[in-house]
């Protein structure tokens, strides 16, 4: 019969500790104070056993001081009970030490040393060890104090402070020292258990803490090596213009031919334009890793429209058809950030296109609103990527056609725009057939 009771049990105790575990999370996130809650709860349910089962061997040896002690203490444990229950945990902690270590006193200081009362004290002392941990200094501190001084005060009375009016018999007095040893050696290996709980805790938590710590490290090397490549790739591709531009003004300087000026001014103009825009992209980099977003209602077609028109000119001598579609008008997002996205992408299918004259650049735009996502789909019949460069294409200043001026940042922005908003893109492209590039991102009100 007890066989088959002790798994029904276990379960039972299971559920129960799981509960109590989801109840004290909603208090606190740090696990180890949920399991000095847990060792609160079960050490006042244990008393309140301890002093159920006390209160009637006092009743049945007449000892009425030390029953009204005992229904003090009951009904403290039911406050402290419902104390961690709300979340309270550390006074809590305060008036279950106080008020078992007080009811306690009162019993030891009318019953003399041979009840043996002297012997709860050490899982006492344990208690507050395993409620506060050696860390809380203070906390535990007070207590051991508190407690201590409670023991001198017996041993100097030599435990007979309170006279009671309700002598104890031998036999109560036998009895009371069986029980009090047996619930302290019980007590005293429950709270050993329950340390060990709580240190298996704290080393999970420091595991935990370290893996965060090694992460977070590598991930500060990793953007260490990446800020070092930056700052070189930077310097190199800004000096570039400079040293065009610098090389220019010493022609310039003896040049007489106006003709040649001119030339050599358009040739300026051209190496400013490249480090303008270079400059740009790096601020913009900066812009959307610092800003937060901003999400407004967006008209999609008067939006999309409005960004070709500023680029159509960009390689006058190309025919260009586009078009757009979607399904619905209305997109949320963020206007500077999608403007960056689909700016950067049309452009690049205009300068990207072919360059025969007697072929048309076709660009077409496709957005889908579904739910809470966007869609938009870019396909282009340009040059194309060839199949190798395909997997670097979103790495910062990589180039995959060899005769782009451009600064290799412009799809690497993309894609951080992209992850900012909090979406994802893809790239498909066959080199000499076109592009296809697919950007999804959430769409919905801030």
């Amino acid at each position: 019969m007890l066989g088959q009771l002790r798994p029904k049990l276990l379960i039972n105790m299971r559920i129960w500790t799981f509960w109590l575990l989801r109840v004290l999370l909603d208090f606190t996130s740090d696990r180890l104070e949920v399991y000095r809650a847990v060792s609160v709860v079960r050490s006042v349910s244990f008393a309140f056993l301890v002093g159920s089962i006390f209160l009637v061997v006092d009743l049945i040896h007449g000892q009425y001081l030390s029953v009204s002690v005992l229904i003090f203490m009951l009904l403290n444990f039911a406050f402290v009970f419902f104390l961690t229950l709300r979340g309270f945990f550390n006074v809590a902690k305060y008036i279950f030490v106080i008020s078992i270590s007080t009811g306690h006193f009162i019993n030891a200081a009318s019953e003399g040393r041979e009840s043996g009362n002297i012997l709860l004290y050490f899982p006492f002392l344990c208690a507050v060890i395993l409620f506060f941990g050696f860390r809380n200094k203070i906390h535990s501190g007070i207590l051991i104090s508190f407690l201590v001084l409670q023991i001198l005060i017996l041993e100097y009375f030599d435990f007979r402070l309170i006279n009671s009016n309700f002598p104890s018999t031998s036999e109560y007095i036998r009895l009371n020292y069986h029980l009090l040893l047996a619930f302290s050696i019980i007590l005293c290996m429950q709270f050993v258990r329950e340390l060990s709980i709580q240190n298996r805790a704290a080393q999970a938590k420091l595991i935990l803490f370290n893996k965060r710590m090694k992460r977070k490290n590598e991930l500060l090397q990793k953007k260490n090596s990446e800020l070092d490549y930056f700052v070189h790739k930077v310097s190199h591709d800004m000096r570039s213009p400079l040293r065009s531009i610098l090389g220019l003004t010493k022609l310039m300087k003896n040049e007489s031919n106006a003709i040649q000026m001119k030339e050599y001014v358009v040739w300026v103009e051209r190496a400013t334009n490249k480090l303008d825009s270079f400059v740009l992209e790096v601020l913009e980099m900066s812009k959307n890793a610092k800003s937060d977003l901003n999400v407004i209602q967006i008209e999609i077609e008067p939006f999309v429209n409005d960004i070709f028109e500023k680029l159509k000119h960009i390689e006058p001598d190309r025919q260009i058809k586009f078009t757009n579609s979607s399904n619905k008008p209305f997109i949320f997002s963020d206007p500077i950030r999608l403007s960056h996205i689909v700016s950067n992408l049309i452009g690049n299918s205009i300068k990207y296109s072919k360059k025969e004259e007697d072929i048309v650049c076709r660009i077409n735009l496709n957005i889908f609103i579904d739910g809470n996502k966007s869609i938009f789909t870019f396909e282009d019949n340009g040059q194309g990527i060839d199949s190798k460069s395909l997997p670097r294409i979103f790495e910062m200043f990589f180039r995959a056609n060899s005769n782009s001026d451009g600064s290799g940042l412009g799809l690497f922005l993309v894609k951080e725009t992209v992850t900012k908003l909090g979406g994802e893109i893809k790239i498909e492209s066959e080199l000499g057939i076109g592009t296809k590039v697919i950007v999804s991102i959430p769409n919905r009100p801030a």
